[in-house]
């Protein structure tokens, strides 16, 4: 021992034998021995029996001991010096933060790491300690098995999104390579319209030349003749002018004469004319047909897209009032009483459909009739609901208005609509993922107008109506 690390024997005998812990307040008893005074009273009171020191078993008369004040002192300076000499070796090693002194075992029960000090403690007496490296090695061996397992299933998951984004960029190039392919039929299908138009056109120029001449010849070929028969009824009139001897002179030759002048049949058109007429008028309905066919074709091909509205009346302006089947509504000057829950109008006049929409395509139908005084189109959920705001994009609003004859589109600033026909049905078309609005008149398929903008939460259908009597109603 005395050829031993004088720090390490230092730290030993500043060491209580009972609790194996740096000594506090240690007391010195007859024989020699130093104990920590809690244990020692706590050996004594312990036992039954006459007192004797722990160590030696000297019997110790009347309790004596003394206190050791230069022993505590050392201990403390042990302390103090295993934590310095642990600092200034420049390890990474861990210290007990109850002894100063290295972590070197390891408790399995409580799976900590304890000092040489810890192991021979009440606290893990009972306990299996290790060595640390072997904790290590044993562990290390544990959390690699798990390892491998983590690692196939992160090898699993790295296939499967290689293989997800497989298949998505499959679908992406489908769908890309049909956009332009729709892109190139309906460009070649414009082009092939603008021919037969051109075509059509020309033909209706030529009818029109054709009858524009006839007309012409017709009157100067009618002028013509009445100027002959003018001429006739001059020369017929003098004759009955004449004397009854010069009158009766000759009469039955002139009178053979004037019996046999020819007229000709006056006809509107030439049997030819005709022809081409007839001939304009079968290509024209046949034109007719044909589109009437591919507008109901394609509106039947988007009818897949159509989605059944119906209003929510927890959203109605008190104004406002719905029918039974919540597919219609009424402007009404008398207000209903309604409560005031925190997604009803407040002020504004408006409803909102009761299903919003997040993504995808869909449609539905409103018939407004040649009513006045009302809004259709859709809002975001986020719209304000109490108070007055302004029906524009920038607040969340995205619809047409018919007011004072004039159907305008509510951008900003407005937009005045010029159609060749009023529409009584609006179709209203919601495409989430490119931010579009299109309004469309539902019996021809006429295009009115379109928004282009972002969503980035829920749409729903947006209605408003401020003028007594109107109302419109929804289509299943």
């Amino acid at each position: 021992m005395a050829a031993g690390n004088p720090v390490q024997r230092l730290q030993e005998e500043a060491i209580c034998s009972i609790c194996l812990e740096y000594f506090r307040e240690p007391v010195t008893l007859d024989c020699g021995h130093n104990f920590c005074l809690a244990c020692v009273t706590q050996c004594w009171e312990a036992s039954d029996k006459s007192t004797s020191c722990p160590e030696c078993r000297e019997i110790i008369q009347q309790k004596n001991f003394r206190k050791n004040k230069q022993l505590a002192n050392i201990a403390e300076l042990s302390q103090k010096l295993s934590l310095q000499v642990a600092q200034e070796s420049g390890k990474a090693e861990r210290l007990c933060e109850k002894h100063q002194e290295p972590l070197k075992l390891f408790c399995e029960e409580d799976q900590t790491s304890t000092c040489l000090v810890c192991h021979v403690s009440r606290a893990h007496r009972d306990h299996r300690l290790v060595p640390v490296e072997e904790a290590v090695q044993e562990y290390k061996e544990k959390i690699e098995t798990q390892l491998v397992i983590l690692r196939k299933e992160r090898l699993k998951l790295q296939k499967f999104i290689v293989k997800k984004e497989n298949v998505h960029q499959k679908y992406l190039n489908h769908v890309q390579a049909k956009r332009q392919k729709i892109t190139n039929e309906f460009k070649e299908l414009h082009q092939f319209l603008e021919e037969q138009e051109q075509i059509l056109l020309a033909l209706v120029r030529e009818v029109e030349e054709e009858i524009v001449k006839e007309q012409k010849d017709f009157v100067t070929r009618l002028l013509e003749e009445i100027a002959g028969l003018s001429e006739l009824i001059s020369k017929i009139e003098e004759k009955c002018q004449q004397p009854a001897s010069e009158f009766l002179q000759d009469i039955r030759d002139t009178l053979s004469r004037y019996e046999n002048v020819k007229f000709q049949k006056a006809e509107f058109f030439s049997t030819d004319l005709q022809k081409k007429i007839h001939n304009f008028a079968e290509t024209y309905k046949t034109l007719e047909d044909t589109t009437m066919k591919f507008k109901d074709h394609l509106l039947e091909e988007m009818g897949k897209n159509r989605v059944d509205v119906i209003l929510d009346p927890a959203t109605a302006h008190s104004n406002l009032n719905l029918s039974e089947d919540q597919r219609s509504v009424e402007y009404k000057q008398a207000e209903q009483t309604q409560p005031d829950n925190p997604e009803r109008f407040s002020s504004a006049l408006c409803v909102l459909g009761s299903e919003g929409f997040l993504a995808g395509k869909h449609y539905w139908e409103v018939e407004v009739g040649n009513r006045e005084g009302w809004t259709i189109g859709t809002a975001r959920t986020s719209v304000k609901r109490k108070g007055w705001f302004c029906l524009k994009p920038e607040e969340g609003v995205w619809a047409l208005r018919q007011q004072y004859n004039l159907l305008q589109a509510l951008t900003s600033p407005r937009v005045l609509l010029t159609l060749t026909k009023r529409p009584t049905k609006i179709r209203v078309y919601l495409d989430y993922g490119r931010g579009q609005v299109s309004f469309y008149d539902a019996d021809n398929g006429t295009p009115i107008f379109t928004f282009n903008d972002s969503f980035n939460e829920k749409i729903f259908p947006f209605f408003s109506l401020w003028s007594p009597g109107t109302y419109i109603k929804l289509y299943p």
